[in-house]
């Protein structure tokens, strides 16, 4: 009895030897590729351009097709849409940095149109920034105000004018010495807006020297009538997306 389990033993082990050693089906390779698929990550798309003012039938070919006649091909598209899934005449962009930068510079010069008469408005997206800063990320303003550390009492005008040139052309530069806050503060003016938003982007800087960069915005009250006027531009806006979009239902 005992010859014979020894035996069986050793069958059973050259089966599973033998069943080891087959070669693997097809589909566990099959499968195996599909989980490796899976696994592999994707490249997160890292969207740098914000631009509205597009037209209510406005699709993703078309801004594709408008960048690429002005020589900007490698771009990545996604459509602003609302809660309901309508389309907010707003989208973001991906560009490279070299791209971006050239992009505006000549969007100042020669404005951008999808559609005739009808410039688009473009601005820089900043990642760096707190979403509940919503003012320093959609807000355009062409100042900037530079809080120096306290390691600085004094700064000739020409070497901070060297340092951050290279954001953009400076119009305006002054210097002065707070005395509540006890420090050297810089107020900068830019001819272009998009040089503070690079500037921010670049941001933290090193706190030996700077010890904080703010984007300079005139704050206007709610009854200013720019305000009122602006609310009314917003409604009007509102108003003719709801009866574009009601249109296309009926169709």
């Amino acid at each position: 009895m005992k010859r014979r389990r020894e035996s069986d033993c050793r069958n059973s082990r050259e089966r599973v030897l033998v069943n080891v050693c087959q070669p693997v089906k097809q589909d566990v390779y099959e499968n195996s590729a599909n989980l490796l698929r899976r696994v592999k990550k994707k490249r997160k798309i890292n969207y740098n351009l914000f631009i509205s003012e597009l037209p209510w039938n406005c699709t993703v070919p078309r801004i594709v097709k408008a960048f690429k006649e002005r020589g900007y091909s490698k771009i990545r598209v996604k459509l602003a849409k609302d809660d309901k899934g309508r389309f907010t005449g707003m989208a973001f962009v991906e560009f490279s940095k070299y791209h971006l930068t050239q992009l505006i510079e000549e969007h100042s010069i020669k404005p951008f149109c999808i559609s005739k008469n009808r410039p688009l408005h473009m601005k820089r997206l900043l990642h760096n920034v707190p979403y509940d800063d919503k003012l320093t990320r959609c807000a355009v303003s062409s100042q900037i105000k530079i809080i120096f550390a306290p390691l600085f009492d004094t700064l000739p005008d020409h070497i901070i004018r060297t340092a951050f040139e290279r954001y953009g052309r400076i119009s305006h530069l002054t210097s002065y010495y707070d005395e509540e806050l006890c420090r050297l503060v810089c107020d900068i003016q830019y001819k272009n807006y998009d040089s503070v938003d690079q500037v921010i982007q670049c941001s933290p800087f090193d706190p030996l020297c700077i010890e904080s960069v703010h984007k300079a915005i005139d704050m206007l009250p709610e009854y200013h009538p720019q305000m009122i006027q602006h609310r009314k531009k917003i409604d009007n806006v509102k108003v003719k997306r709801a009866m574009y979009h009601e249109k296309l239902k009926g169709k």
